[in-house]
């Protein structure tokens, strides 16, 4: 019984670490930078081609419908 209860604990600091550590790479230096490139009409191929074009070949381009303007080709790349 202790070896599970030492092995759950185990577990719970490990996952609590490794998710703080994934929030402060995406936040901190050398995390990822958002921009909106355009609005209206985004197509997946053209906002991910527009994006590498400007940021660089670790960027990524994701259309979102839910900003305004609607079908906004959005921006992450490394800062």
């Amino acid at each position: 019984m202790k070896s599970v209860s030492f092995s759950a604990i185990l577990l719970a600091l490990l996952l609590i670490f490794s998710g703080e550590t994934m929030m402060k790479s995406v936040e901190g230096v050398g995390g990822l930078c958002e921009k909106a490139l355009h609005g209206g009409g985004c197509k997946d191929a053209e906002c991910m081609s527009g994006c590498k074009a400007l940021f660089g070949k670790g960027a990524m381009g994701l259309c979102f419908f839910f900003r305004t303007p609607s079908d906004t080709c959005l921006c992450r790349y490394p800062c």
